[in-house]
C-alpha cells in the first residue's frame, strides 16, 4: 500500500508533542520513511541564501541562525525541518538550490547551484505559484532571492524521482503567507491612490466653487455669472490633457 504522507507542518509538530515529551513512555515511531522532502517558504527553508554575503554575516535561514545552546539549551540553530528530520531517524536536511541573485556590490550575486541529493525545496520568499515574492530582485531588492514558487519547487522535485513520489517518504508542504503579505501589499497600494485620486478631485472641486463664487461676485448677475464661469470650469477638465 502506498504511504505517501502530506501533513502541515503545524499539524505533525503538534501531533508530535501529544505522542510524549521529555517524559517516560514509548517513544518508537509507529512509521518509518525513507526520506523527508520539504516544499515551503522562509519558515522551512534550510539555508538556500546561505552564500555570499548572506553566509559571510552568520546568516541563511529565516527563523534561527547559529549555535547558542549556551545561551539556552533550545537555541540549536535547527530549524523545524531539522528536528523533525532527526525525530523521524533521517539525515538532516540541505537545500536543494542555492544561490543569490543581487547586488553584486554588496555580494548578494552567487550562481544558482543544484543540489541533486537534497530535498528541502522550500525558499524563503517563495510564493504559491507567483515567481516573484518578497525580496526578488523584481521588487527592487538588492538581496535577489531566487523564490521559486511551490508549484515550480515540487515540479522540480518531480523531475528527479522519475515523475512520482515513491510512497515511503514523509511530505511537507507549508505555503500562502507570502501570498498573502504580496496582496496585502497591492491592496494597500490600490486604496491609497483611489483615495489620492478621490482627495484631489475633491479639493479641486472645492477650489474650483471658491474661485466661482469670488469671480462672480462681482459681476451685474452673480448667480448668471457663477453660472457660467461654472461651465466653463467644467469643459476645461472634462478637455483633453487637463
Amino acid at each position: 500500500m502506498r504511504q505517501t504522507h502530506f501533513a502541515l507542518a503545524l499539524v505533525v509538530a503538534a501531533v508530535l508533542a501529544a505522542c510524549g515529551g521529555s517524559e517516560g513512555g514509548d517513544q518508537t515511531l509507529r512509521q518509518q520513511y525513507s526520506a523527508q522532502v520539504t516544499f515551503g517558504d522562509s519558515l522551512s527553508d534550510v539555508g538556500t541564501y546561505a552564500v555570499g554575503g548572506v553566509a559571510a554575516l552568520g546568516g541563511g535561514k529565516f527563523t534561527i541562525n547559529g549555535n547558542s545552546v549556551a545561551v539556552q539549551p533550545e537555541y540549536t540553530g535547527k530549524t523545524w525541518t531539522e528536528l523533525l528530520a532527526a525525530q523521524f531517524g533521517l539525515a538532516a536536511p540541505c537545500p536543494a538550490q542555492t544561490g543569490l541573485d543581487g547586488n553584486a556590490a554588496m555580494n548578494f550575486s552567487v550562481p544558482v547551484m543544484h543540489h541533486a541529493a537534497c530535498t528541502g525545496y522550500a525558499q524563503g520568499g517563495a510564493r504559491v505559484s507567483n515567481p516573484v515574492g518578497p525580496g526578488h530582485k523584481l521588487t527592487g531588492s538588492p538581496l535577489g532571492q531566487l523564490t521559486v514558487p511551490v508549484s515550480t519547487q515540487i515540479a522540480n522535485h518531480l523531475s528527479k524521482v522519475n515523475g512520482a513520489f515513491r510512497g515511503t517518504e514523509i511530505v511537507f508542504v507549508l505555503a500562502g503567507a507570502n501570498d498573502a503579505l504580496m496582496q496585502l501589499g497591492e491592496l494597500e497600494a490600490g486604496a491609497t491612490a483611489a483615495g489620492t485620486a478621490a482627495g484631489n478631485a475633491a479639493a479641486a472641486g472645492t477650489f474650483a466653487a471658491r474661485l466661482t463664487g469670488l469671480l462672480a461676485s462681482g459681476a451685474t448677475d452673480p448667480a448668471a455669472a457663477a453660472r457660467a464661469i461654472g461651465l466653463a470650469f467644467q469643459t476645461e477638465a472634462a478637455s483633453a490633457g487637463s
